[in-house]
């Protein structure tokens, strides 16, 4: 008590007053982040507001569907509007590293305007095998061709799912469309959308990996590969005969080399969307990581309302059959941004 009393005695009152604001200030701080985490928002993520569609979105989370075939157990978070259906279905694939958890503002907003959004963990390249392997094993399975067909037979087999989806998950009954089917993905995940696009790669022994499927049919690949990677080459995107948006960055590494599946696409309903300032991560969720500093959460919050509307755009048109006015007003009208259509 009487090192408490010299203490106080020995500070005048404007110095009690600061010390007393501090604290109530780390008070309410705590408190926030609290409620932050409640609601299972990340810490570090900034107050990004988005205008949502006309539906309540709503999250199924922590489902997880074994595929028996191939003994493998496939962790799902799903987005869906809260009205009543069918509306189309959207499947997203993570990158590397990544998780079902990927992209939840892109997929909240999609529900929102009556989609669902179906995402799954690719066990193997996901976020588990970083936490067991680490980062250098991780990557190494980029280059791995039964990874490349893993992740495609992850969708192939959610695709054959829906009906039992619909029967296990109550909140999805009359709400899955399977005749509208659309494909999306980021970085390794974007790989995965054109492989099942039409998409070829080579194996490393000369075997090509395609794997097809006609249910999917539109196409958005965020951040993809060119040449080079991935077992991708010349001829790659050949046979890609669906529509399809691919979205590239202008501070991404190789940016012009993600432009390079759109330029071997054939014609017809391919869009390349560059957005300006845009690194590989500014499409994710935020991270303070993601965007150092005013500017980098500046151009992550742009980047993030840029994907919103150009998407919705598509999907809308390619997925809805909407007369794609949107589509075209977004193109015309948009600005920091560069689109090119073939």
């Amino acid at each position: 008590m009487r090192f408490l009393w010299r203490f106080f005695s020995s500070i005048d009152v404007t110095q009690l007053l600061l010390m007393l604001a501090l604290a109530l200030i780390g008070l309410g701080t705590l408190a926030w982040f609290n409620e932050r985490k409640r609601r299972g928002v990340s810490a570090d993520e900034p107050s990004f507001t988005y205008t949502l569609g006309p539906y309540t979105p709503a999250v199924v989370d922590n489902f997880v569907l074994k595929d028996p075939q191939r003994n493998r157990d496939i962790p799902l978070k799903i987005y869906y509007p809260r009205a009543d259906g069918p509306f189309p279905v959207i499947f997203f694939s993570h990158g590397t590293g990544g998780s079902k958890d990927a992209f939840s503002h892109l997929s909240r907003f999609w529900a929102s305007h009556g989609y669902v959004a179906i995402h799954p963990s690719h066990p193997g390249s996901d976020k588990e095998t970083a936490q067991a392997e680490g980062v250098l094993a991780l990557m190494e399975t980029n280059k791995n061709p039964q990874q490349w067909v893993d992740r495609a037979q992850d969708i192939v087999f959610l695709l054959d799912s829906l009906a039992q989806l619909e029967h296990r998950v109550p909140q999805l009954r009359g709400r899955l469309d399977p005749e509208r089917v659309g494909m999306a993905g980021h970085s390794f995940g974007a790989f995965t959308t054109l492989l099942l696009g039409g998409a070829k790669a080579r194996t490393p022994r000369g075997r090509t990996v395609a794997t097809p499927d006609a249910r999917i049919r539109a196409c958005l690949a965020i951040s993809p590969q060119g040449m080079g990677k991935f077992g991708l080459y010349e001829h790659s995107w050949d046979q890609i005969k669906l529509p399809v948006l691919t979205v590239s960055g202008t501070r991404e590494r190789g940016a012009s080399w993600r432009q390079e599946p759109f330029e071997h696409m054939p014609p017809g309903d391919k869009f390349h969307l560059v957005i300006e300032g845009a690194t590989h991560s500014s499409y994710n969720d935020y991270k303070a990581k993601r965007a150092r500093g005013i500017d980098g959460r500046a151009v992550m919050y742009r980047t993030h309302l840029t994907l919103h509307r150009a998407s919705l755009a598509f999907w809308d048109r390619y997925l809805k059959g909407e007369n794609g006015t949107e589509l075209q007003t977004f193109i015309q009208k948009t600005t920091q941004i560069t689109i090119t259509v073939k």
